[in-house]
């Protein structure tokens, strides 16, 4: 009777665990134990004429790894700058002319691990009188680094930013706890 209620339940078990796997929206490397991850939004608000500065302190020692500078100086002006704050930190670039423009980076991604192309400060947006470069409004993810000691840890974040350049918001972000070891875009 038990062998026969077993020969039933297998493959209705089966099937379910197949039909949950493949609801996994992600498709990419979950509940790594060594990657640290944040869903708690964080947002920068700014009114035209102003700047705002803000940091973030990545892996929570009471110390902040990345600064955030916003500023809006009218309808076309205005910057979303992350540099490094109370610890070395760097960030992923596209290119430096005419500014350091931070990389826009696809979910699934490998994030870079290589020192070139980190630098410790980046433009998410840059825009002055006509020229406009990096992420104008919407979201992206970027790619930054980090170190309390001799070694970065690298993490990923997903930020969005509204087309007045008026809210900048951090949505998630997540950091590779073993120093020296990447980590793809979007991994939890």
């Amino acid at each position: 009777m038990l062998s026969r209620n077993l020969k039933i339940l297998f493959p209705v078990f089966v099937l379910l665990s197949l039909i949950v796997s493949s609801c996994n929206k992600d498709n990419i490397e979950t509940d790594d134990p060594n990657i640290i991850y944040n869903a708690t939004p964080k947002t920068v608000s700014i009114v035209p004429s102003f700047a705002t500065f803000d940091s973030l302190d990545v892996n929570g020692d009471g110390l902040a790894e990345i600064g955030i500078a916003m500023t809006n100086q009218g309808a076309d002006t205005g910057t979303v700058l992350f540099t490094s704050f109370s610890q070395p930190a760097g960030f992923a670039i596209e290119e430096i002319t005419p500014a350091p423009i931070s990389k826009s980076f696809a979910k699934g991604d490998s994030g870079p691990v290589s020192a070139s192309v980190y630098m410790t400060s980046s433009y998410l947006t840059f825009k002055m009188s006509g020229f406009r470069k990096g992420l104008m409004s919407g979201e992206a993810y970027v790619a930054f680094r980090f170190t309390t000691g001799a070694l970065y840890n690298y993490g990923w974040m997903r930020v969005g930013l509204n087309s007045a350049l008026t809210e900048f918001t951090i949505y998630e972000y997540a950091y590779n706890a073993i120093p020296g070891t990447g980590i793809k875009i979007g991994a939890k």
